[in-house]
């Protein structure tokens, strides 16, 4: 609904996808409408009853907090330009997505474990286990589940566009080759699925700071699905998701949704036609 200024305030839907898990084929037909109609519009979709554990998403923000604690020189030392793939670790102001306005936040970027190969293929960086225990094997966990769960998500995707539920299995296989699906008579040929597990953490703006920095530049992704797993535990306006949707090329509208408990909100590439920023 729409205020004096002529603003159009609109929400991400929340789409519960627990009965295609449990094999509900009635309820899997009304998830995949829903799924479609939050796809053409806004391009942004909250999921409930994925079955990714409360206590791994609570333990990685854990771990997460405590590794972005870390004395700067540990975590430089840790940092992506010394990583061919790029993986590792991210500083403030290193990346600028809108023009002019640094992005302010760092981050820590990791992928499967695999040898030097493709584009972004090969190992990880990781703190020592005398640095920070068990953050590995916290952060691969999570990772391993949320992978398991994009998935789960491409199978519905398929069947919200009428294709077959396997449709997109073998992209999301992420191996290291190619493969051709048939969509009516055209072959499209693709490079399987590259994969990897971003964590961002956004230091409080001031009304100084805001007026030449954002925590992350308006953008669009350019993988094909984004799963984000949202911090709970400060103000919900400090942790909001500020999404700008296009209809038509114009009328531009604004939301800004707090996370909700156990919700990951899913992120479509470019064709939804949309933008977030932090």
């Amino acid at each position: 609904m729409g205020d004096a200024s002529g603003a159009v305030e609109i929400g991400i839907p929340v789409i519960d996808i627990s009965g295609y898990i449990d094999g509900d084929k009635p309820q899997t037909a009304k998830i995949a409408e829903a799924m479609k109609a939050a796809c053409i519009s806004p391009g942004f979709f909250q999921i409930t009853g994925h079955r990714v554990p409360a206590a791994l998403r609570q333990e990685l923000l854990i771990k997460l907090s405590e590794f972005f604690s870390l004395p700067a020189e540990k975590k430089r030392a840790l940092h992506r330009n010394q990583s061919v793939c790029p993986r590792g670790y991210e500083s403030l102001g290193e990346q600028e997505l809108e023009k002019n306005f640094a992005d302010q936040k760092e981050g820590f970027m990791i992928g499967p474990e695999l040898p030097l190969g493709r584009f972004l293929q090969g190992p990880n960086q990781w703190p020592t286990e005398e640095d920070l225990p068990s953050f590995k094997d916290t952060f691969m966990r999570y990772f391993t589940t949320v992978l398991d769960l994009s998935k789960v998500l491409f199978r519905l995707m398929a069947l919200s566009l009428n294709l077959n539920e396997n449709f997109f299995d073998d992209f999301v296989a992420s191996k290291d080759c190619k493969y051709e699906a048939h969509l009516s008579d055209n072959v499209l040929t693709v490079s399987k699925a590259i994969t990897m597990c971003r964590a961002h953490r956004y230091p409080p703006a001031t009304i100084e700071t805001a007026q030449k920095s954002r925590g992350i530049g308006a953008h669009t992704d350019f993988g094909a699905l984004t799963l984000l797993l949202q911090d709970q535990s400060s103000h919900p306006c400090q942790k909001s998701l500020v999404m700008l949707t296009r209809k038509q090329l114009a009328d531009w509208r604004s939301s800004i949704d707090p996370p909700r408990p156990g919700t990951q909100c899913i992120r479509l590439r470019t064709p939804t036609s949309s933008t977030s920023a932090t």
